[in-house]
């Protein structure tokens, strides 16, 4: 009996070895791009919503390019599309749907400031319009931009250089005035995500070369931001030029890699609040090699982010994750450790079975690398996320995987993603959401949109490509001015929260708010029924106990609010 049990341990042993597993295979060649350029930003993206991605790359000093399948190759259409002979020192690119018609857009900056930017309208099949001045983006004060949505009130805005704008029907008008965005500068690598659980976007801003330490600014959720740049356990955080981000440890918050250019890369572990913890020794990621692009993805579909980083001056490296957030470097085995003088990078599903391949962008005329997943496993799902108004593709959702127990509604926390319009430097990555599943066998799918509405599926299966649309309950105005009529809002102060904390309600359409709390393990901790005092707000006050009164643990909750066929969430912070 004992040599069975352990003949069955070395096998789940095995398994799990296996699987934490990855290879790339280097494919430029097969795909048939080998144009030497001086690559600099690159895109992942489906141009034409036909179900297959297209490659757009940014070109410094010539032409950019637009790689579109054909069969089993790729062709250069940007001639056709009318992206090519120009020619401004472009290096930045990101990403939104700016005239509302369900097709990506794509807005490219670079180091000749001035009237240089370029607004690319996407009219495929038909050959894309460069509008920049027609939106009044075209004159840009920085390298950095990236669109999102400030707040539900707020339709589409990008921050663009040291801008802040807001789409007001017709074009972008500055609302920097007022932000607590008006100090900022060197704007290199501007990302936008949630740094505390309240599903709003706040802003990282890394710097150019060693010049400033990187900036963090809390979203107050009425259009303005606050600057948390000493919310680290060092005071601030390093000098650095490239930021990217992502849930490393599955614990529900998102963290922060930070590339320094010729200095030393740090990783930063979230709280869950928006403090920040400096992790680089115990993650083992402190690398050189001139950093200028890296992103997070789960390459071997084992339900944790790992981490491709492009250096310009040693090969590039590939890290795996443990699932703890400690990463070890499988660069030579995986297939990657090749040099480059490494620029942007995207990562995406290139050849559309599922995986995450890379695309390492290259300067200085060397060949760039298309690193094709060699996984066959059916370890991922694919969830394609439609918005809605002015923010069709999504931008800011934050999507979440639970583990599904057959037979029961236990949910279990798996992992959770965020929808960038510029999640790294010089790149944009594929925008449908990709999830390795590791061992589950059933899935179910929570998606929170900017515009406070959320929409959920179960019985999802691996192997799955699937398609979510926001949920159309939400009247938004383009123009911060009175409350839609039609949203379900709730906010919670104070959070993190020791004792006790406060939820306001508003936008309910019955005549009760039902209430629910759930831990990270998606156990129902409390729940409770209060009246909707229409047209007033409601409130609720959660004393930490559940609902045999006993005091819950400290950590991460997320509280439910449902009125008729509203409903909205939160995540709270409990610390004792």
């Amino acid at each position: 009996m004992r040599k069975l049990i352990l003949i069955y341990c070395m096998i789940i042993l095995l398994c799990r070895v296996i699987q934490g597993q990855v290879t790339f295979l280097e494919s430029s060649y097969e795909l048939n791009m080998l144009q030497q350029d001086f690559s600099s930003g690159v895109s992942i993206i489906d141009i034409d919503n036909d179900n297959v991605n297209e490659i757009f790359l940014v070109n410094y000093t010539g032409s950019h390019r637009l790689y579109v399948r054909q069969g089993d190759v790729f062709s250069d259409m940007g001639g056709y599309y009318g992206i090519n002979g120009i020619n401004n020192e472009y290096l930045n690119i990101t990403v939104a749907d700016v005239n509302m018609d369900s097709l990506p857009d794509f807005y490219i900056t670079g180091a000749d400031y001035g009237n240089r930017a370029r607004l690319f309208i996407n009219n495929a099949p038909d050959p894309f319009v460069q509008m920049a001045q027609a939106y009044n983006l075209n004159n840009i004060s920085y390298i950095g931009a990236a669109f999102f949505q400030l707040s539900p009130l707020h339709g589409l805005c990008i921050l663009t250089g040291d801008k802040l704008m807001q789409y007001s029907g017709s074009s972008f008008v500055d609302i920097t005035q007022g932000s607590g965005l008006e100090d900022i500068f060197n704007v290199f690598c501007p990302v936008f995500f949630d740094i505390d659980g309240d599903y709003d976007d706040d802003l990282f801003i890394a710097g150019n070369w060693e010049l400033t330490h990187g900036a963090l600014f809390r979203n107050n959720g009425d259009g303005t931001f606050t600057d948390i740049s000493g919310n680290t356990n060092q005071g601030g955080f390093g000098y650095g030029q490239e930021v990217t981000f992502g849930d490393i440890d599955n614990d529900r918050d998102f963290d922060i890699y930070l590339c320094s250019g010729f200095g030393t890369n740090t990783m930063w572990q979230n709280d869950g609040t928006g403090f920040f913890t400096n992790i680089t020794a115990q993650s083992h990621t402190g690398c050189g090699g001139y950093s200028r692009g890296a992103s997070f993805a789960d390459f071997d579909d084992d339900g944790d982010l790992d981490l491709f980083v492009n250096r310009a001056t040693e090969p590039k490296i590939l890290y795996l994750n443990d699932s703890s957030g400690v990463y070890t470097d499988v660069s030579v085995e995986s297939g990657v450790y090749l040099s480059g003088n490494g620029f942007g990078c995207s990562t995406g599903d290139i050849n559309n079975d599922g995986h995450m391949d890379i695309i390492a962008a290259n300067c200085c005329y060397e060949q760039n690398f298309i690193f094709i997943n060699q996984n066959v496993d059916s370890n991922f799902v694919k969830i394609k996320v439609k918005g809605h108004h002015t923010n069709t593709l999504a931008l800011g959702a934050i999507v979440e995987l639970f583990a599904q127990r057959v037979g029961s509604r236990y949910y279990k926390f798996m992992a959770m993603r965020e929808i960038s319009s510029h999640a790294t430097l010089h790149g944009t990555n594929e925008l449908a959401v990709h999830f390795g599943t590791g061992n589950a066998t059933r899935l179910a799918v929570r998606i929170h949109f900017q515009s406070g509405v959320m929409a959920e599926t179960t019985n999802v299966y691996p192997g799955s490509v699937i398609v979510m649309e926001e949920p159309d309950m939400v009247a938004i105005d383009d123009s911060p001015v009175e409350l839609p009529s039609q949203m379900l809002i709730a906010k919670a102060y104070p959070n993190p929260f020791n004792s006790s904390v406060t939820i306001s309600l508003a936008g309910g359409e019955a005549e009760f708010y039902r209430i629910e709390i759930y831990n990270v393990l998606g156990e129902k901790v409390r729940s409770d029924m209060i009246k909707n005092e229409i047209p007033l707000t409601a409130f609720f006050t959660w004393n930490g106990c559940d609902d045999n009164g006993s005091e819950v643990d400290s950590g991460i909750y997320l509280i439910t609010a449902r009125s008729g066929v509203r409903q909205t969430g939160l995540k709270l912070t409990l610390l004792r």
